[in-house]
């Protein structure tokens, strides 16, 4: 025990403890009403984007684009960054949140679009299981896929729903949690990248941020076969579809190969 009369934690019970934590996640956004959350923000990789201390600025510019976009985001958020203040490993400083983002940091929590991950608990798994959690309760009124006819007229990306911002590679997941094609195939598909930059005050958390999503792809990167219909209603066999990349810049060309009479 320690001297606070408090058994130590062992690194099994860290394990059942964090297992316990991310099922919870899962229960309650199953069971949670009111609107399903079409987007979910890995909120330390964006609030620590260019820069070695978190601030909240450009995690309230990424919530406000998405919002703009008619998406209804949910940002996960380690607990600890919802204190005062927060310590940073990279910079082994304590650093205070200025009013500005405290003010941020309450207005998130007010109105549910934080998530707070426990300690102990990797915030990852928490943005990555979201994409496959099919929020029971409120996904009567969630299209799990948006088309290409919705971006013109609500200006939304196409592609599946709930959709993911963050930057994170995910080197430490890809071995772990699926075979890497199938792990590439739901990356490909889930993930939208951002990118952040600042007005006259660059570098400071008072400064203005804007921010740019990069959607998701919506044609696979990878060869495909499908069964194409003769002309009489028949099947003429497989049709292979061959995406070529990096061709006028990053526009896309697929070429079909008819199976030979």
């Amino acid at each position: 025990r320690t001297k606070h009369g408090t058994k130590n934690a062992t690194s099994d019970d860290i394990t059942v403890e964090a297992s316990t934590q991310l099922t919870k996640f899962i229960d309650w956004l199953n069971e949670r009403e009111g609107e399903p959350f079409t987007a979910v923000l890995d909120g330390p990789n964006i609030g620590y984007y260019g820069s070695s201390y978190f601030q909240y600025s450009p995690v309230e510019s990424a919530v406000k684009e998405l919002e703009k976009m008619n998406e209804r985001p949910l940002v996960i958020m380690p607990e600890k960054y919802l204190a005062d203040k927060v310590f940073t490993g990279q910079t082994q400083k304590t650093r205070v949140f200025t009013e500005t983002e405290l003010q941020i940091r309450d207005s998130l929590i007010e109105d549910g679009k934080i998530y707070a991950v426990p300690s102990q608990c990797l915030d990852d798994y928490y943005w990555m299981i979201a994409s496959v959690v099919n929020q029971k309760r409120s996904s009567n009124c969630m299209e799990k896929t948006v088309s290409a006819g919705d971006t013109i007229t609500n200006d939304r990306f196409p592609g599946l729903r709930p959709m993911l911002v963050s930057n994170d590679q995910m080197r430490d997941h890809r071995l772990a949690l699926l075979e890497p094609r199938l792990f590439r195939r739901w990356k490909n598909s889930y993930i939208v990248n951002f990118r952040v930059s600042r007005g006259i005050n660059t570098g400071t958390t008072e400064g203005d941020t804007d921010i740019r999503l990069y959607p998701a792809d919506v044609f696979s990167e990878e060869i495909q076969g499908n069964t194409a219909p003769e002309k009489d209603g028949g099947l003429c066999g497989t049709v292979w579809h061959f995406p070529v990349s990096d061709w006028n810049d990053h526009e896309r060309l697929c070429i079909c190969i008819p199976k030979s009479k």
